[in-house]
Order: structure tokens, then C-alpha cells, then sequence
């Protein structure tokens, strides 16, 4: 699994970086075996005006079906991206349990028809 990570209207620190690793590591390891890659996009919206103006912005892509797009804003950027790391499991998993379903009626209904 790779993960990319980009910052706009402002600097990513080390420990920003070190937190969105860990938060992905934490959510997703379990899904590395159908996951490509996670983008994780951090924006500050109204720059040091302050508020509820902080984006964070996840996709995962699974492979052959579409990418997972999950995004939250908060004031503070930390609990967005733990809020969006909370969503994008919750989400793979629903979908990794759908294609595994999926996977199986298929062999299933092949072994009924041979």
C-alpha cells in the first residue's frame, strides 16, 4: 500500500506527516493486501482566518472498482484526519466485503452450472 501525502495552503510538519502515517497504518493495514494507494490531501480553506476551515481529503484506490473519496472538515486539522481514517475503514471494509461476496456467488454459480 502507498500512501501520498500533499499539504495546500500550508507547511506540512514532520509530525503532521508522522501522525497521518500512523492513523493510516492503524485503520487500513488490515486492507493492504486489496489497497494500491491512499492520497491524503490536507487544506487549510480560509487560511489564518481561523474556524471550521481545515480539510482533510482521503481517496483510496482498490484497484478495479472506483476510488473510495472520504473528506471531513474541523477546526482542527488533527481530528479531521482522524474523523476522515475512521470513515475511509468503515468504508473499505464495507467495500472489500462486497467484493469478496461477490468474488464468491461467482465460483459458487460456476460450480452450479458445471
Amino acid at each position: 500500500m502507498q500512501l501520498h501525502t500533499k499539504a495546500r495552503g500550508f507547511e506540512m510538519t514532520q509530525g503532521l506527516n508522522r501522525f497521518i502515517e500512523d492513523k493510516i497504518r492503524l485503520s487500513l493495514t488490515r486492507f493492504s493486501q486489496q489497497i494500491h494507494s491512499v492520497h491524503v490531501t490536507l487544506s487549510d480553506i480560509n487560511g489564518p482566518k481561523g474556524g471550521e476551515d481545515k480539510k482533510c481529503l482521503i481517496t483510496v484506490h482498490l484497484g478495479k472498482v472506483p476510488p473510495i473519496v472520504i473528506h471531513h472538515i474541523d477546526s482542527d486539522m488533527y481530528d479531521a484526519i482522524s474523523h476522515c481514517c475512521h470513515r475511509a475503514k468503515r468504508n473499505v471494509s464495507r467495500q472489500t466485503d462486497k467484493l469478496c461476496r461477490h468474488k464468491t456467488s461467482k465460483q459458487d454459480h460456476r460450480q452450479n452450472v458445471m
